[in-house]
């Protein structure tokens, strides 16, 4: 997340079951960030669970709303798709 105008103000960040499911396909967030005055950007982790087991492709989405500023209470939804993608026994490549 970025902060532009470099204020301080506080903004919440949650992530959406879709396709991946919290807790077998990741770990669920749901947390606000402060910005301090002067503070340009906030680095978030979101944790995707490894297993050996081939799945397919699956998505979550991860939203910012309630950005609070100066006191004052600004609604914005803003939402991005995660895409999750399998990485565990790949295909067979054969020449005849």
């Amino acid at each position: 997340m970025i902060n532009k105008k470099k204020e301080s103000c506080s903004v919440g960040i949650r992530t959406q079951e879709g396709g991946a499911k919290n807790d077998k396909d990741f770990i669920q967030l749901d947390k606000t960030i402060e910005f301090k005055n002067g503070q340009d950007f906030e680095i978030i982790k979101i944790e995707v669970i490894d297993d050996d087991q081939w799945n397919e492709d699956r998505d979550f989405t991860v939203e910012l709303y309630n950005i609070i500023t100066n006191e004052t209470y600004k609604e914005i939804d803003t939402i991005s798709s995660v895409l999750i993608i399998d990485d565990d026994k790949p295909g067979n490549l054969a020449f005849a």
